[in-house]
């Protein structure tokens, strides 16, 4: 009887979900249908067994040509000429920066959770003394 070539298996094990959904949609432009299973899918699926990985799984037909489209992608990323690239124009001028070079719109956050943290301890002490 053969094995069935719509079987899931398993293409790649990632550390992270973030490297393997980076693969799949490699894979998606490709053209090939493509299931993650994170960790704790897995934990569920091996009846709570310890898992150390992410499963990227493509259909049993699909592995050579899904193992070639990731191959490409990998040559066509080390192929960039970064000369070519169009990274934009530079900005006109920098965001504001304080004297400690910490940008203003941080040292203004930082000021105003300072002034609610002091204005909810003077609050608290009021409360408490009365």
């Amino acid at each position: 009887m053969g094995e069935d070539p719509d079987f899931l298996v398993t293409l790649t094990v990632s550390k992270t979900e973030f490297e393997a959904e980076a693969t799949a949609i490699v894979l998606r432009d490709a053209g090939f249908e493509v299931h993650v299973f994170g960790k704790g899918d897995i934990g569920i699926a091996m009846g709570g067994a310890a898992w150390q990985g992410v499963l990227v799984q493509v259909r049993r037909r699909d592995v050579e040509p899904a193992r070639a489209a990731l191959a490409m992608n990998r040559q066509d990323s080390v192929d960039l000429d970064w000369d070519e690239v169009d990274v934009g124009e530079p900005r006109d001028s920098p965001a504001p920066r304080g004297e400690d070079g910490a940008p203003m719109a941080a040292r203004l956050a930082t000021a105003v959770a300072w002034t609610i943290a002091l204005v909810a301890v003077a609050g608290l002490l009021l409360l408490l003394l009365r």
